[in-house]
């Protein structure tokens, strides 16, 4: 028997984004964890396409997001090519202030490591899982890597190594998902004659509705490749390219000629959704949870989502502060179509009358032009929710009220909210609470989004409006209190 080497709040099973992502949720919330990778160093193949406009919020939230665009490349349009014509051509938009960008995996996974190692984790290379159980009060978990083998007690194991996760397969959970294995080919491709440069291509036949293959494009002028392998071509016999050629050259628009393909990877997948994301001790995110298709480009981005939902309830958990059930709202939420939900299981309260702006479980509204005591410079809200807390925000006057309630609400939080009165420019000298932080607002952005008040809105830390109301407590406040604090 393997002596137990150490116990642990939570073992993250995967370095790549969404095992990143939650680690960086954890680290600044100074939770024990470990992230473990099979992978002796990062691999260069990207199988990644596009980031969402919510994707792109939270690497605002989390202080990254120049990096990310730098690396990136905002798509223009998505076109739709039905047997070599151009059927439709679909021109993107901002929303919510950000617009679609496509970022290779390995950009993803470099700027998010770096982040982590700036705030104190680290990744330990070239260690893997071979063996996962539950018990009824934590998880037993066997490594083994450069050290040896070790076994590991967890309160706490997330699955976040895709699509052939280890962590699901030791659970023997893979016969959950009822569905047909398809092979897809994944790999960066260059090509002359597709213009413009900067737009999405969706390949399809003439026989089905179905996308063939994805084109999307890259910084450097190339182009990420998605293409779905037919069933009656075994990949095996062709090279690559040659396989391109054969199933989606037919579809490309007129004048557009194949010149390479780097990186080529044949991956298996059996698309399908997972029945619960969580199983006893042991939680699954991003393609462990939820297997997609290559097709569509959306699997880092809401495999990044699911991270930074479950990233501040896990801690919030680890730490005693609030009872499991917090973590049945990880699936809930993420499944009410997960970047679009409202109202879900941690919102509660109403748009007080006469008001406007974001409705409880909607993402908090992008107030701009905001500015801080002493401080000549513009900020947004966005800006000053960065460290993962909660936050209680007050607006159109009754800051007395709003100040008790920051205080009965810090009873259940503690150092983990921040209370904030938000001040119309010409009122420098109101009698404000000094509990309360400033904000002015020397554009009338946040009362011509909000109204004239008095109002008040708790934002849960992953940036969302969990209740709202008026600046006094009410049964909706009590309600959502005792669902994320023991302390209620």
């Amino acid at each position: 028997m393997l002596p137990i080497t150490s116990t642990l709040d939570v073992l993250i099973v995967g370095a790549g984004p969404v095992g990143l992502m939650l680690a960086g949720q954890l680290q600044r919330r100074n939770i024990h964890y470990r992230l473990i990778e099979g992978r002796g160093q990062r691999q260069p193949r990207s199988k990644a396409g596009a980031l969402s406009p919510r994707t792109l919020e939270i690497f605002d939230h989390l202080g990254v997001l120049d990096e990310v665009i730098d690396l990136g490349l905002f798509f223009r349009a998505v076109n739709t090519v039905v047997a070599g014509q151009t059927k439709a051509r679909v021109e993107t938009c901002s929303q919510g202030g950000y617009a679609a960008l496509s970022l290779s995996q390995f950009d993803c996974e470099e700027i998010l490591e770096a982040d982590l190692r700036r705030r104190g984790g680290r990744i330990e290379r070239a260690t893997r899982l071979t063996s996962l159980r539950n018990t009824f009060h934590f998880a037993e978990a066997h490594l083994e890597g450069p050290a040896g083998v070790e076994k590991l007690i967890c309160r706490w194991v997330v699955g976040c190594d895709g699509s052939a996760s280890l962590a699901r397969k030791s659970l023997e959970l893979d016969g959950d998902v009822d569905s047909p294995v398809q092979n897809f080919l994944l790999g960066e491709l260059e090509l002359d004659g597709l213009q413009p440069h900067g737009e999405v291509w969706n390949l399809i036949s003439s026989s089905d509705d179905t996308p063939v293959a994805e084109l999307t494009p890259k910084a450097g002028g190339h182009y990420h490749l998605s293409l779905a392998v037919p069933d009656e071509v075994d990949p095996s016999d062709l090279d690559p390219l040659e396989l391109v050629r054969q199933v989606a050259g037919p579809l490309l628009p007129p004048g557009a000629v194949l010149q390479h393909l780097r990186d080529p990877l044949l991956c298996c997948i059996r698309p399908g959704l997972l029945p619960s994301y969580r199983h006893g001790r042991v939680l699954l995110a991003g393609d462990a949870a939820c297997l997609q298709s290559p097709l569509g480009g959306r699997c880092m981005s809401e495999g990044l989502q699911d991270a930074f939902n479950l990233g501040w309830k896990l801690a919030t958990v680890a730490r005693g502060e609030a009872l499991e059930g917090l973590l049945a709202t990880y699936q809930e939420e993420r499944r009410n179509f997960l970047d679009h939900y409202r109202g879900g299981p941690l919102a509660l309260g109403m748009v007080p009358p006469g008001d406007s702006g974001a409705q409880p479980g909607d993402r908090m509204d992008r107030v701009g032009g905001l500015e801080r005591p002493y401080v000549r410079r513009q900020a947004r809200l966005i800006d000053l929710f960065r460290m993962g807390q909660f936050h209680l925000v007050g607006y159109g006057g009754d800051w007395s009220a709003l100040a008790d309630l920051a205080e009965r609400v810090g009873h259940h939080f503690g150092s983990e909210l921040r209370a904030w009165a938000v001040l119309p420019a010409n009122s420098q000298g109101a009698e404000v609470p000094e509990q309360l932080s400033r904000l002015y607002d020397r554009q009338g952005c946040a009362q011509a989004t909000w109204g004239p008040g008095p109002g008040a809105i708790l934002v849960r830390p992953d940036g969302h409006v969990g209740w709202r109301g008026r600046p006094q407590a009410d049964e909706d406040l009590s309600r959502f209190l005792s669902l994320v604090s023991l302390n209620y």
